[in-house]
This record gives structure tokens, sequence and C-alpha cells, in this order.
């Protein structure tokens, strides 16, 4: 991903991109001996105004406490 970005390209890791193995297996010809855990998206950044939105997010602190 850092090399994605390095070249010009955003990347996300989604997890999401890999809830269907066996079609992933079937379509990219991937051995069924190998796990598929992660898709990485890549694309271009752009102003399109999807790329503004942002979904409202519960504060950290409301959802984590972290004990010494």
């Amino acid at each position: 991903m850092l090399s994605a970005y390095n070249h010009g390209v955003d990347s996300i890791a989604a997890v999401a991109f890999v809830t269907a193995p066996s079609y992933l297996h079937q379509k990219l010809g991937i051995p069924d001996s190998e796990r598929i855990l992660m898709g990485v998206g890549l694309g271009y950044r752009s102003d399109a105004a999807i790329n503004r939105f942002r979904s409202d997010r519960e504060k950290v602190e409301d959802i984590l406490s972290i004990t010494q």
C-alpha cells in the first residue's frame, strides 16, 4: 500500500472484498490450496462528491478504555 501511494495510487485495506472466496478462486484461478485473507482496493484520488462523504463515528473515548 505504501508502494502504491509512492506511485500516486491510493489504497484501502478491504476485508469485505474477500467475503466470497470461492468466487474469487474460480474467477482469478487461485488454487484451493491457497487462502485469501485480505483485499486491497486501489484507485486514483479525485475531488468527486462521494470522496467528501464522512460517516458519523463514535468518539474513541466512548468505545475504548485502556487500563494499565
